[in-house]
């Protein structure tokens, strides 16, 4: 059984859907199980529709979360170490091909069967992928409420924005709430710079939405300070957190007598940097103790330093897994990746351009399973996902 993702006859549709193909032919480079991404088969046409295919995976992390804590209350502690510990390793092998996910969140993590314990996960929904060396700004896709604040002031960007967002998804994970459960974008920074500081002036300097969040400043020691509430032009509003310390407190009380705890706290500080030069990198964050804790009580906290490293993960950096590549990889320069451009003529010929159309605003996360092929379900959105037999 498969799963299908797809893209309706619409403008632009060849473009995004040669993206999307070209990211997910780079994937095949990983292996999908160790690497923990999706596995892509192949694509093809249903009338004028462009179908992706994938394997066929159980449900969402969100789906997952709503479904274990209605209370929202979060996961067990151990089994959000072992899923971080998956994506972690996911963005490790994708810093290695140089590729960019742009849109981490538990909604894009897919559970490959619920009923098999301890969970295996993947990271799903590349479509807004991008290289690391070659950022399109026109063409970003991101989740405001999951997003670093470099990419919400769309200033330089680099692999640094996952880890950020990787950050938001396991409090989510160990809460059941999000950190950030803001709309506006003014919301979302203004509670970042009360909760973890203002991001450093080398980030505002070169944000293109900067001004419009901030105030530029000529005599302080910053630049730049954040416009209040009015000076913004909306009423001011309780905040959920207004500093670390409230996220501490939340996450106390959440996962209160579990082992590690201050070590997960420790870990999601340093994934929530707000310079992306001092946020943690998925190599030193595989190497981070909270992801070496051992599940029984203790009465005394673990000693960073005499935590010995040795999970599966960091074991597998220096030489990660690869399938037979579809892509050409440079000699002189392994991490360059050169087009293939294999399948666009079959894109180009097997669809009529002249009057698509095409929203790519959103996505249909959830697998549908369908009994009958033939008799597919009403669709209402762009995007659809179902099972194929």
């Amino acid at each position: 059984m498969e799963a299908v993702k797809v893209m309706k006859r619409c403008t632009d549709v060849i473009e995004i859907a040669k993206h999307e193909i070209q990211i997910l032919k780079q994937l095949r480079r990983l292996d999908p199980n160790t690497s923990h991404v999706v596995r892509f088969n192949s694509f093809f046409f249903n009338m004028e529709d462009i179908c992706l295919s994938f394997e066929f995976l159980d449900v969402d992390l969100d789906t997952y979360i709503s479904e274990m804590s209605p209370c929202k209350t979060g996961l067990p502690l151990p089994e959000v170490r072992h899923i971080t510990e998956q994506l972690v390793t996911a963005l490790h092998h994708l810093k290695t091909i140089g590729l960019i996910h742009m849109d981490i969140k538990p909604e894009n993590v897919m559970i490959v069967d619920r009923h098999e314990k301890p969970l295996q996960v993947k990271l799903v929904d590349f479509g807004g992928a991008q290289m690391s060396s070659n950022i399109d700004f026109e063409t970003l896709m991101f989740t405001k409420m999951y997003s670093s604040p470099e990419v919400l002031l769309e200033s330089e960007m680099n692999e640094a924005l996952d880890m950020w967002s990787l950050g938001v998804t396991a409090f989510k994970l160990a809460v059941g709430t999000d950190l950030f459960p803001y709309s506006r974008r003014y919301s979302i920074i203004n509670s970042v710079v009360k909760i973890l500081g203002q991001p450093p002036d080398h980030v505002l300097d070169k944000g293109q939405q900067t001004e419009e969040f901030f105030n530029r400043r000529t005599n302080d020691h910053s630049r730049w300070t954040i416009k209040t509430a009015e000076e913004y032009g909306i009423s001011e509003k309780e905040e959920d957190f207004n500093c670390f310390d409230d996220v501490v407190g939340m996450l106390s009380v959440q996962q209160e007598h579990a082992t590690g705890l201050d070590l997960f706290m420790d870990l999601i500080k340093n994934m929530l940097q707000v310079d992306p030069n001092q946020r943690i990198t998925p190599v030193e964050a595989l190497q981070h103790p909270f992801f070496n804790v051992k599940e029984e009580a203790t009465s005394k906290e673990p000693c960073l330093e005499n935590i010995q490293l040795t999970n599966y993960a960091v074991d597998q950096l220096e030489k990660p897994e690869l399938v037979p590549p579809e892509t050409v990889v440079s000699q002189e320069n392994p991490a360059e990746v050169q087009p293939d451009n294999s399948g666009e003529d079959q894109l180009n010929d097997g669809f009529q351009t002249g009057d698509s159309t095409l929203n790519y605003t959103c996505f249909v996360n959830t697998l549908r399973t369908v009994g009958d092929a033939l008799a597919l379900p009403k669709r209402t959105e762009k995007f659809d996902w179902f099972g194929w037999f």
